[in-house]
């Protein structure tokens, strides 16, 4: 089975796990279930991880600029940025690892990566199965 994020929902998850206190890319690959890594966009996930928390910016902020990116207007995303007193390099290096995302991904989901609660609960069920 697998999954469809758009650049949107997946800069969201990285926005709230960067105001979790997450600092890397493991955090984000756990919250979207997803048993591999992103390859080729590690790199401008952990950039929108540490430009979110440079610049302070909470999971709302980021899906909005990410939405502005998506329709075509980096340009006005840098430029509100800018706008609230962010320097311009800090605000251009974040935009670009959000442009650089893909518009989306396809998060394979694997059934082989229980969540720890459910793992908790399988020998609750089998303990049922044998009163």
């Amino acid at each position: 089975p697998q999954r469809r994020l758009d650049r949107v929902e997946l800069v969201t998850v990285i926005g709230q796990q960067a105001a979790a206190g997450a600092g890397s890319e493991q955090a984000v690959l756990e919250a979207i279930g997803s048993p591999v890594g992103f390859g080729g966009q590690t790199g401008n996930v952990r950039g929108v991880v540490a430009g979110a928390q440079a610049l302070n910016l909470s999971p709302a902020d980021l899906s909005h600029l990410a939405g502005l990116i998506g329709d075509g207007l980096q340009e006005a995303a840098h430029q509100e940025l800018v706008n609230r007193g962010h320097r311009p390099k800090q605000v251009r290096v974040l935009i670009g690892d959000i442009a650089a995302l893909p518009g989306a991904v396809t998060v394979p989901q694997s059934t082989a990566w229980p969540a720890p609660e459910r793992a908790q609960q399988t020998p609750e069920v089998s303990s049922d199965e044998t009163n």
